[in-house]
C-alpha cells in the first residue's frame, strides 16, 4: 500500500492493459444496436449497413426476430446523398431503401419513396451484386443469362469477406445459389442446375428441406428450385418486386 501511495500518479496508462486482461474476445453488434445510427452513415459504410439490414431481415423470415429496427433516419441521408454519387456509390443505398419499403408496413415509409424508387428503379436494370441480391430476396427473376447470374454470384462469394464488402447470412447466400440453379433448370440445363443445388446443401448443412430436395433431383425428380419455396416453407410472402 506504502508503494502504490508513494509511486508517481499518471493521469492514463501509456499501456492499454484492459486489452490485455486474459479471457476477453471481440464480437459484432447485432444490427439492431447500429443500423439506425444515421451519423455513421456514408458511400463508404452503405454496404455495411445493407448487410446487417440484410442479416436482419433473414433472422425475421426464420421467425428468429419478430420486426426490423426503424432506420427512418438513414434514409433520409440516403435522399440527401444519393444525388451526389455515381450509379455504383448509389446502389447499395438504393438497394437498402428498396427492401426496407418492401418489407416495412407502409405507415413507416417515407413521405417521398414511390417518387425516389421511380427515379432511381434503371439501377437494377444492368448485372450487379446490389441488383442480383435484391431480386433474389424479392423473389424476382434476374433476366440475364445464366452464365453471366452465375460469374455475378462467383463475384459476391469472391467480395465477402473483404473491408466493405457484402456479406449476406447463409440463408441469403443459399437463396442466391438456388436462384440461379432455378435460371439454368429453366433453359434446361439440369446437370449445371443440380451442380448448383449440391453447392446450395453444402452452404447450408443440416436442412431438411434442402436435402430432402436434392434426394428427390437425384432420383430424377427435377422440379423448381425456388428458394423461398424450400427455405421457408412455413412462411406465407407476399413476392416483391423491383421498383
Amino acid at each position: 500500500m506504502r508503494f502504490v501511495e508513494s509511486s508517481r500518479k499518471l493521469d492514463a496508462e501509456d499501456f492499454d492493459y484492459w486489452a490485455d486482461l486474459p479471457g476477453g474476445f471481440l464480437a459484432t453488434l447485432a444490427p439492431r444496436y447500429w443500423i439506425w445510427r444515421a451519423e455513421t452513415y456514408n458511400a463508404h459504410t452503405a454496404r455495411r449497413f445493407l448487410s446487417g439490414f440484410l442479416a436482419e431481415l433473414a433472422s425475421i423470415l426464420l421467425g428468429n426476430e419478430k420486426g426490423l429496427t426503424d432506420i427512418r433516419g438513414v434514409l433520409l441521408e440516403i435522399e440527401l446523398r444519393v444525388p451526389a454519387l455515381t450509379p455504383a456509390r448509389q446502389l447499395p443505398m438504393v438497394s437498402l431503401y428498396l427492401l426496407y419499403h418492401q418489407f416495412m408496413a407502409k405507415e413507416s415509409h417515407q413521405p417521398a419513396a414511390e417518387e425516389f424508387l421511380e427515379k432511381h428503379a434503371s439501377l437494377f436494370n444492368g448485372p450487379s451484386l446490389e441488383s442480383l441480391i435484391c431480386r433474389t430476396v424479392l423473389s424476382q427473376p434476374t433476366g440475364w443469362d445464366p452464365a453471366e447470374q452465375d460469374d455475378m454470384r462467383k463475384a459476391y462469394l469472391k467480395q465477402r469477406y473483404h473491408k466493405n464488402g457484402l456479406n449476406l447470412s447463409p440463408i441469403f447466400e443459399t437463396a442466391v445459389t438456388l436462384e440461379t440453379a432455378e435460371a439454368y433448370r429453366l433453359i434446361g440445363d439440369s446437370q449445371k442446375a443440380r451442380n448448383l443445388l449440391s453447392e446450395a446443401v453444402e452452404n447450408l448443412p443440416g436442412n431438411a428441406v434442402l436435402l430432402d430436395c436434392e434426394k428427390k433431383w437425384c432420383a430424377g425428380e427435377v422440379g423448381p428450385l425456388r428458394w423461398r419455396d424450400i427455405l421457408l416453407p412455413a412462411q406465407d410472402l407476399e413476392d416483391g418486386g423491383v421498383a
